[in-house]
């Protein structure tokens, strides 16, 4: 287990995210686009990283059926927060 382990460590190759990585990625930056006035140093972060332009966090080719239930949660998230008021809570 320690070999392998150790050899997935020293390849070079990034492997492609998967739909539960997709799915994270995409939550995340929906909140930190979402919070940006209240989090600006996560909102400048991602931005310098180019996270938000992107489909995850690593430049590789992603699966268009693995980021396609990504995409579709990251939109209900959106609609859901749109449709959602707030207030003060006292």
């Amino acid at each position: 287990m320690a070999r392998t382990l150790d050899a997935a460590f020293r390849r070079d190759v990034i492997t492609r995210p998967g739909v539960a990585d997709l799915i994270s990625f995409r939550v995340w930056r929906s909140v930190v686009v979402r919070t940006g006035d209240q989090s600006p140093c996560d909102w400048h972060y991602w931005r310098e990283q180019g996270w938000l332009e992107r489909s995850c966090f690593v430049d590789v080719p992603v699966n268009p059926l693995a980021n396609a239930p990504a995409e579709l949660i990251e939109r209900l998230i959106a609609r859901a927060i749109r449709n959602v008021s707030v207030g003060p809570v006292i």
